[in-house]
């Protein structure tokens, strides 16, 4: 009973210490990088040609082990994945990728950047080129090209970026057709992880409105709003006439919004509705 005691202890002990993933430094994966306690080490795997990942079903280890007279048990790890690191140093690539960011975000804050190669890299190449996905400056995880202009190699890297940056948000709710002032945002930090499209600021010289309803809370974005048109529909605006010689100007509503260089109509007091050409700000002249 004793004995059967000891063996389950031991199996459990065993079992907590295999985990579901190694990285190792070396091109070999020895059995002492599982357990470090066996004393006569051997070799479960040797990285060669660049291989830097393999994965092993769990019993296919429990096998290798048994043919080098070692136990090995697990019921609840079925899959062990080990990855080979190179020891190149990545911190020029680093930079790239926060200067890439910082292009498109200039206030973020970045902490930390994790690059995971799928390919193995022995050494970084002398010159290099790197091409990022459509749009990776939306997502703090994405991937990119590394190519070797020199020797016509390609790497491919994915990295995750941990940073901070300062959004707009709502305050409270939005209308559609709200003009948006300083009042209806507040500044946030937001941890990065994914922008839907570029975050709004406002830099836009003009009156700029709300395209649809805003909730509190919202990150907000450029294409949520859009730029106010000259003429809004149901506002009065100066039609000007101009016959020869002679010139006229009166008021009229305008029945649609438009923006320099449009042909809308307007209406007159009178029900009476003229096509006229959007000339400036309120100012409409008659075709």
């Amino acid at each position: 009973m004793k004995l059967i005691l000891l063996l389950l202890i031991f199996t459990n002990l065993f079992s907590a210490s295999l985990k579901s993933s190694y990285t190792i430094f070396s091109n070999e994966f020895n059995a002492s990088i599982i357990d470090n306690s066996i004393k006569n080490d051997f070799v479960i795997y040797t990285f060669k040609n660049n291989r830097h990942k393999k994965s092993f079903y769990t019993k296919e280890l429990s096998l290798i082990f048994e043919k080098n007279h070692h136990k090995l048990e697990s019921s609840s790890i079925k899959l062990v994945h080990v990855k080979h690191v190179s020891n190149v140093d990545l911190k020029p690539i680093k930079e790239k990728i926060k200067a890439y960011y910082l292009h498109y975000y200039p206030q973020m804050r970045i902490s930390d950047i994790k690059i995971d190669a799928s390919s193995f890299i022995n050494t970084l190449p002398s010159e290099y080129t790197l091409e990022f996905k459509s749009n990776a400056f939306h997502y703090a995880h994405s991937s990119l090209l590394l190519k070797d202009t020199k020797h016509k190699k390609r790497y491919f890297m994915n990295y995750t970026l941990t940073a901070e940056l300062r959004l707009l948000k709502a305050r409270h709710n939005i209308n559609r057709g709200k003009i948006l002032t300083q009042i209806d945002v507040i500044n946030s930090n937001v941890k990065f992880k994914r922008l839907k499209a570029q975050p709004f600021s406002f830099k836009q010289k003009t009156d700029i409105r709300v395209k649809k309803r805003l909730l509190a809370g919202k990150i907000l974005y450029q294409k949520d709003f859009e730029n106010l048109p000259a003429v809004l529909k149901g506002q009065a605006v100066l039609v000007h006439l101009t016959n020869g010689s002679v010139q006229l100007e009166f008021q009229a509503i305008a029945l649609q919004d438009a923006c320099i260089g449009d042909e809308i109509y307007v209406e007159k007091s009178n029900k009476k509705r003229f096509r006229v050409k959007v000339m400036g700000k309120n100012q409409v002249e008659i075709k």
